[in-house]
């Protein structure tokens, strides 16, 4: 039984990607909800979503602050702990993770079900 396939390298990635010196180079800690939630420019249907981050106005904010490089916080599929669901509140950060590498659904455009504010 085979265990894997063997296929062509993927070709690069189109255009030059960004060159910034170590000393140049400025990081910002992004939660995606948090951001992109209660900015006024970007539209509602985006807003709290990893979508938002691609708008023109999220992107104009970064620029203008001198940010050349975004570290999201957890992206990962999260639940919230019971006594905090229990209480009518809900884990913001995401650090409880229920799937590593899984997205959390709640980033997604679409929303989900369950869409609850985090």
């Amino acid at each position: 039984m085979p265990k894997a396939v063997a296929t062509p390298a993927f070709a690069a990635a189109a255009g030059p990607r960004p060159q910034v010196r170590w000393s140049d180079t400025i990081v910002y800690e992004l939660h995606v909800r948090g951001f992109t939630r209660q900015h006024p420019q970007i539209p509602a249907a985006i807003a709290g979503t990893c979508a938002a981050l691609a708008h023109p106005a999220a992107i104009a904010h970064l620029a203008a602050l001198g940010v050349t490089t975004i570290e999201l916080m957890p992206l990962a599929a999260a639940s919230d702990e019971p006594h905090l669901a229990r209480a009518g509140l809900a884990n913001h950060w995401g650090y409880n993770p229920v799937g590593l590498l899984v997205p959390d659904p709640r980033l997604a455009p679409a929303g989900s079900p369950r869409s609850a504010p985090r």
